[in-house]
């Protein structure tokens, strides 16, 4: 799909939302929980912040599911709720995500939250072809 301007068309930016379910892989870092999920020609990689994980951030579930769509604003609140999360709206518990570079194979996504910089890798296979956002919301639970 497309957009019109003037005599130009323009693509339509990827919107999501997309959910995955990612597997624990490493936990030993201090700042963050690596998850993996296997997309269609390559894994996806998620560092979690353990400040998003509550009281989980100390024994990290074995499965957590992430959705992520295009945001369009910013969002405050962030949490852990386990299948709540993925019930509401965008607008719930929400983390967003700024553009911050393109990588070969990925976007890098950035966040500043309490206690420093997270970034969000997103493989470009994720966008299906279509122009990434600027903007990313996360949301977390376990499934």
């Amino acid at each position: 799909m497309q957009r019109t301007v003037g005599f130009v068309n323009f693509p339509v930016d990827w919107e999501g939302p997309i959910e995955l379910q990612f597997s624990l892989f490493d936990k030993s870092t201090a700042r963050t929980v690596r998850y993996k999920s296997q997309l269609q020609h390559r894994a996806f990689d998620f560092y979690v912040p353990r400040v998003i994980l509550g009281a989980h951030a100390d024994d990290p579930p074995s499965t957590l599911v992430a959705r992520i769509g295009r945001s369009t604003q910013v969002f405050g609140n962030v949490g852990f709720h386990a299948r709540e999360v993925l019930s509401g709206g965008a607008d719930c518990d929400a983390l967003t995500y700024e553009v911050f570079r393109e990588n070969v194979n990925s976007v890098r996504y950035m966040v500043r939250y309490q206690d420093g910089n997270y970034d969000l890798y997103i493989p470009k296979e994720v966008f299906g072809g279509k122009p990434w956002p600027n903007k990313v919301y996360l949301q977390v639970g376990i499934p």
